[in-house]
């Protein structure tokens, strides 16, 4: 039951219908129950007025179930207990004179209120006064939710930050409040002292209970008493709201307030997240741009340098890719790659780092600076194995490996810089570095004997190696190119080749056959196969297009 002056809310209680109403009333069982609600009213001489009785009312009788039948007075006790009735009002001279001593003991005991109606009190006249309290409670807490709801409305228009909506519905409610993010984290306190302590009790308890019903999103923890609204947004929770109560009873204004908070949370998160995915793309069609080389340089680092990064300035491009352990197995690859952005952002984010991002699958490809102050002293390669670490832990639980791009200040060079990263990627992942990362300058002399070549020259290794069975696959519909490569990366090995490609070793040996036949050269001899690696780096370097544009305009 609800304590005067515990709530938040004004309630009638039997003490003010007893002893502040001035109808005469005397409570017969002194301070018993005092404390309790009245949320309603009935008269009734039935012996048993239950079935017909609501929870918090009080009931009227004149005594005649019970004049000169003490038992069935203590039956009719025992009922009313049942259904927590307020208090027991007998109208006295009708049927009773005095209340049987034993009613009195046994309502002590039961903390049940028995009120006496002095002869010539009006039994309407209590009837009257409770129907007007009623009233005016209903009216003065229509009058608090609407004035909250336009309190709250105002700080949604100014575009108030989340702590300060927060704060105002601590201060309405008078009590405690903390939002945690999907992940239990705290984003939010208001009026709380160990925000990190009450967050821990609270994600562990709400974890636990988690799909089960609560009811009106209350639980209880030892002595603390916690109400709970959950903001869910395509099935996941993205916010717990919570607020702590140190009393008993729940509260209407409690429950109309976090539900409102709740709503405007969800208005809060949606927009948050829209406004991040917008980010996220002018973040993807910019490394697109840059990587691709589609702008014009002076373009490329305008537009960048809206998003806080000098291309002038030392940068990489970092290739990070999702191992295939056997945890990672076992959750779907949606979920894998959201989270994969969702590290980068945050953690990149948190750190104030400006970045491009673009997402592929089961990977991501990220531009960033290399010796800015907020990358640290130890550049780039104490960045990205922060990143591993960050993304290993909770909650992601995410094993990356990455490749990084050298160090470049051209803003003409994205697509060489994401060769190189693709390069020290795949170094990364046959375990040249055991700790899963590799930077292109760390890598053997041959793979980065094209770097600082001008394209011009790295044009002319393509045609002269590589550009004669590009043209023949685009004619004949053939996989000359990709069948050289996996040769090569599969070092000249022909079951494993013939098992990457899905062919019959002898259909491998054909087309390694028809490649000698093209290019002129033996497949045996070091020093082609050296040519040709060089070949499909610089082709990769280029792009495919572009070796065979320039060889068909040297014939012409």
């Amino acid at each position: 039951m609800t304590e005067p002056g515990k709530g938040t809310d004004r309630v009638l209680t039997v003490r003010e219908l007893a002893r502040d109403a001035g109808l005469g009333l005397r409570a017969a069982t002194g301070g018993a129950g005092l404390g309790r609600a009245i949320k309603g009213v009935h008269f009734s001489d039935a012996e048993d007025p239950v079935p017909y009785l609501s929870s918090e009312s009080v009931l009227v009788v004149t005594g005649r179930s019970f004049a000169g039948d003490t038992e069935a007075g203590l039956r009719l006790l025992d009922r009313l207990v049942t259904i927590d009735t307020a208090a027991l009002a007998i109208a006295m001279g009708h049927y009773i004179e005095s209340i049987p001593p034993e009613l009195i003991a046994r309502a002590r005991e039961l903390k049940m209120p028995i009120l006496e109606i002095p002869p010539g009190v009006l039994t309407r006249t209590v009837f009257s006064y409770v129907y007007h309290a009623l009233a005016s409670v209903d009216l003065h807490r229509l009058r608090r939710t609407v004035a909250m709801q336009n309190d709250l409305l105002d700080l949604l228009i100014a575009d108030a930050a989340a702590d300060e909506v927060l704060a105002k519905v601590s201060t309405l409610i008078g009590m405690p409040m903390l939002s945690l993010d999907g992940a239990g984290r705290v984003v939010g306190s208001a009026g709380v002292r160990d925000p990190a302590r009450m967050a821990s009790v609270v994600w562990e308890s709400w974890s636990a209970l988690a799909g089960s019903t609560m009811p009106m999103g209350i639980f209880e923890v030892g002595e603390a008493r916690f109400f709970c609204r959950e903001v869910v947004l395509y099935g996941r929770v993205e916010r717990l709201l919570v607020a702590s109560a140190s009393q008993a009873s729940s509260s209407e204004l409690v429950d109309t307030a976090l539900s409102f908070l709740q709503r405007l949370a969800t208005l809060n998160v949606l927009r948050r997240r829209d406004e991040i995915v917008a980010t996220q793309r002018m973040r993807q069609r910019l490394l697109r741009d840059l990587l691709a080389g589609t702008a014009s340089p002076e373009e490329l680092t305008e537009w960048v340098a809206e998003h806080g990064l000098d291309l002038a300035h030392p940068w990489r491009v970092g290739l990070c890719d999702l191992s295939t352990s056997p945890e990672a197995g076992r959750r779907r690859a949606g979920e894998l790659e959201d989270a994969l952005v969702e590290a980068v952002d945050t953690f990149l984010g948190d750190r104030l780092i400006a970045f491009l991002s673009r997402p592929r699958r089961m990977s991501i490809t990220v531009l960033l600076p290399d010796g800015a102050p907020s990358v640290g002293e130890g550049g780039a390669r104490d960045l990205l194995l922060g990143l591993k670490t960050f993304a290993a832990g909770e909650p992601y639980r995410l094993s990356l490996t990455i490749g990084a791009s050298a160090a470049h200040t051209d803003p003409r060079a994205g697509r060489k810089a994401l060769q190189e990263a693709i390069d020290a990627s795949a170094a990364a992942k046959r375990g040249i570095d055991a700790g899963g990362l590799v930077l292109f300058e760390e890598m053997s002399g041959r793979f980065r004997l094209l770097k600082g070549q001008s394209e011009e020259a790295l044009a002319d290794i393509a045609r002269r190696t590589i550009a004669p069975l590009i043209e023949y696959d685009a004619r004949r519909h053939a996989h000359l190119v990709a069948t050289l490569r996996t040769w090569l990366d599969n070092h000249w090995a022909i079951q494993p080749t013939a098992e990457a490609l899905f062919i019959h070793r002898n259909t491998l040996q054909k087309r390694l056959r028809r490649i000698e036949s093209l290019l002129g050269v033996d497949l045996l001899d070091p020093d082609d196969i050296v040519e040709l690696y060089l070949g499909l780096r610089a082709t990769q370097l280029l792009g495919e297009e572009a070796v065979v544009e320039g060889a068909l305009g040297r014939r012409h």
